[in-house]
């Protein structure tokens, strides 16, 4: 979201640094704008259970078993109940 010309994040409200290339808003498929941090805890887990930094350090995901089957490498919240 943008305030007076500053963007913030639509979840935390946490204004970003426009001068720090690696302080950035991500425009999620839900329409709102998160902060990377948010981006990776709240939208992620949101649309696809589990975190982005789980999915690219290879702790959560999918892969396609040799006979063409879907193999989930995670467990979701509801896996323990």
């Amino acid at each position: 979201m943008k305030i007076n010309n500053q963007d913030y994040c639509d979840e935390c409200k946490r204004t970003i640094d426009q001068d720090d290339i690696h302080d950035c808003i991500w425009v999620a498929k839900d329409g709102r704008e998160y902060c990377n941090h948010c981006y990776d805890q709240v939208f992620y887990p949101k649309y696809y259970g589990f975190t982005r930094t789980e999915f690219k350090s290879g702790q959560a995901g999918y892969i396609i078993g040799k006979d063409g089957e879907v193999i989930k490498i995670h467990k979701d919240k509801d896996d323990n109940q």
